[in-house]
C-alpha cells in the first residue's frame, strides 16, 4: 500500500464494489515484486482474516508539491484526522492512527515503531 502524504493530507482511493473491502477507502496499492519503490518500505503489516491472512507492505512516499490537490476519479486527498474517521477497513485505519499519532511527520522510523505496538 502507498500512503502518499502532502501537506497533512492523504491520498485514499475507493475500492470497487466487490471482493475484499468492497466500497472502502483505502491506501492506493503498487506492484513491489521489481524490488523498486518510490518511497520508504515498512515492515509488513500482517491481517487476519477468517479464510486466510493478508500481509500488506506500507510504503510511504512524502510528497512535496505545490500544485493543487488533484485526484483521479475514486481517488481523494483527506486531511488525517478526516481520513482516519472515513469507512476504511481496520488495518488502514490502524495506519492512519499511526500517522496522526505525529510519529510520521517526515519520518517513517517513527512509524515503523507505532506500527509494533
Amino acid at each position: 500500500m502507498l500512503m502518499l502524504l502532502r501537506e497533512g493530507e492523504v491520498l485514499l482511493e475507493k475500492r470497487p464494489p466487490a471482493g475484499i473491502w468492497g466500497g472502502l477507502w483505502c491506501f492506493p496499492e503498487a506492484d513491489t515484486g521489481s524490488g523498486k519503490v518510490p518511497g520508504k518500505k515498512l515492515p509488513i503489516l500482517r491481517h487476519e482474516f477468517t479464510h486466510f491472512t493478508l500481509d500488506i507492505t506500507p510504503i510511504v512516499c512524502v510528497l512535496e508539491s505545490a500544485s493543487p490537490r488533484v485526484a483521479e476519479p475514486g481517488q481523494i486527498w483527506l486531511p488525517l484526522a478526516e481520513a482516519a474517521g472515513a469507512a476504511v477497513p481496520a488495518p488502514v485505519r490502524k495506519l492512519l492512527a499511526a500517522l496522526d499519532s505525529g510519529g510520521l511527520r517526515g519520518e517513517p522510523a517513527a512509524l515503523e515503531e507505532s506500527l509494533q505496538d
